[in-house]
């Protein structure tokens, strides 16, 4: 059985993360990205590498999300809300195709 079956992950990819809004040439952090059940919760996150994750936010901490830029690579820009209420805005670049199923399995197609 695959590994990520059996720890909840539905789909994981490469990407890339950079803190705040889209603009090009933006610096970029790469990664991975996955979605799956964690204890329950459906679940999008950010691994540095194995075990290293950088965020995890839930389908309800997601305020928004819109496609920027799409070809090769889709660019996606999320808006999620912080432990104190206020938003945080990130950019997320990875093959179109996985970052589309990724944000639909947590019920945010983009």
């Amino acid at each position: 059985m695959n590994i990520d079956r059996m720890l909840g992950i539905a789909v994981r990819t490469s990407a890339d993360f950079g803190d705040g809004a889209w603009t090009p040439g933006m610096p970029l952090q790469q990664g991975w990205l996955w979605a799956g059940t964690v204890e329950g919760d459906t679940v999008l996150a950010f691994e540095l590498g194995p075990g290293r994750v950088l965020f995890g936010f839930t389908p309800d901490e997601l305020r928004s999300v819109r496609k920027v830029a799409s070809g090769f690579n889709t660019v996606v820009e999320c808006v999620v809300a912080e432990e104190n209420g206020s938003p945080r805005t990130f950019t997320l670049v990875g093959p179109r195709g996985r970052i589309k199923k990724a944000f639909q399995h947590i019920g945010k197609p983009i």
